[in-house]
């Protein structure tokens, strides 16, 4: 029995998770010359997830930066973070979809590519 404090860990999968963007702030025209497209802050399941943001690449991709705290080296230390790399791909997958979805992504992403 686990007294008070303690945490028993029991192995298995906590399901599916819900996952749906909450919030999608467009960045500057300054900033996206420079690659940062918006902000970003979705749910996953019971949590909400603040400051990702949406980058494109220097070759054109998309991707997404995840929120982190820099320490007094000068270290950046992840706040919350894809537990791998098919987990960052699936997360993207999704991100991007329901962004593909938004007018306001569509119609900029449409006029770059012209």
């Amino acid at each position: 029995m686990n007294g008070p404090g303690e945490w028993k860990h029991q192995e298995g999968s906590m399901g599916e998770q819900t996952f749906r963007i909450r919030t999608w702030i467009r960045a500057s025209d300054a900033d996206e010359r420079d690659g940062l497209v918006g902000f970003l802050s979705f749910f996953v399941g019971d949590l909400i997830v603040d400051n990702v943001t949406l980058r494109r690449t220097l070759d054109g991709r998309f991707t997404l930066s995840w929120p982190a705290r820099t320490d007094r080296s000068g270290r950046r230390h992840s706040t919350v973070r894809p537990v791998n790399d098919e987990a960052r791909k699936r997360i993207e997958r999704q991100v991007f979809a329901e962004l593909g979805q938004r007018k306001d992504l569509v119609a900029r992403r449409e006029v770059d590519d012209a």
